[in-house]
């Protein structure tokens, strides 16, 4: 069925329900299908074509982020604007369009990116920033990491960055010779893997005190997407070319495809179950 007015999509995002869609278009328009419910309608005042929006956890706050740099807030219920900011990376600098806004699983935050590879921690209530965040913000595959109540982010140099949602100096990861072009975070936050552009990919396992020695897999090319997979106990990982290879990075599961490998040829070694 058709719910948005406007020919043009800058966006589209489900809400935490999974049956609310909100529906971003040009000039401030949006469109919010609560299910079971009549649309509701939302004109943002003085923003442009709007490019990202999330709804908060308990779905009664919308925000959204424009190609003119602005964010605002609504009432899910109303469409009425409840508060308007632009953020740009310096006060004389000229804003970037939004990429990306989302609320952390508390809803205490919100986290906005804009195309520049700059990020803010916000409070919702007053768009006030928190925290200003000068790396690109890792995309839907890492929420996961808000849980654990930390963002991450990526530099030009490689660098991964941890920030704490609570405000804070960022925890440096570092290894990769090259940009990060994907990552993915495991379902509990405890993993993150990434991939840089030489193809190489890391999976940092983060504990309290930080992140342990990575398991590095070699570059593979061109790499596109990363997930994990099988009870997080694997990453798929997609490339350039169309490949799609499944990895395993858990020991116990890593052993049991060698095992089943050497088993198909006919051939054992110690560690393996006897058939």
């Amino acid at each position: 069925a058709q719910v948005h007015r406007d020919p043009a999509v800058g966006f589209a995002a489900l809400g935490p329900d999974g049956a609310t869609l909100l529906v971003g278009g040009a000039a401030g328009r949006a469109t919010l299908a609560p299910a079971g419910r009549a649309v509701i309608a939302v004109d943002v005042p003085g923003v442009g074509d709007l490019t990202a929006g999330a709804l908060a956890p308990d779905g009664r706050t919308i925000a959204v982020g424009a190609a003119d740099g602005a964010v605002a807030v609504i009432d899910a219920a109303t469409g009425a604007a409840r508060g308007r900011a632009v953020l740009a990376a310096a006060p004389d600098a000229r804003p970037a369009g939004i990429a990306r806004v989302a609320f952390t699983p508390d809803g205490a935050t919100l986290i906005v990116g804009d195309a520049a590879g700059h990020a803010w921690l916000l409070d919702p209530a007053t768009l006030a920033v928190r925290q200003a965040i000068d790396a690109r913000l890792g995309g839907a595959a890492t929420d996961a990491l808000h849980r654990r109540g930390l963002q991450v982010g990526f530099a030009a140099d490689g660098a991964v960055q941890l920030y704490p949602l609570a405000g804070g100096a960022p925890t440096l990861l570092r290894g990769h010779g090259r940009a990060v072009v994907a990552a993915a975070a495991s379902a509990d936050g405890a993993r993150l893997a990434t991939a840089d552009l030489d193809g190489e990919v890391r999976v940092w396992s983060l504990g309290p005190a930080g992140a342990a020695d990575p398991l590095v897999l070699p570059g593979r090319g061109a790499i596109t997407a990363l997930a994990f997979v099988e009870s997080d106990r694997a990453i798929a990982i997609a490339d350039a070319r169309g490949g799609l290879q499944i990895v395993p990075v858990d020991p116990a599961l890593a052993l049991d495809r060698a095992c089943a490998r050497l088993a198909h040829f006919g051939r054992a070694a110690a560690g393996c179950a006897s058939p």
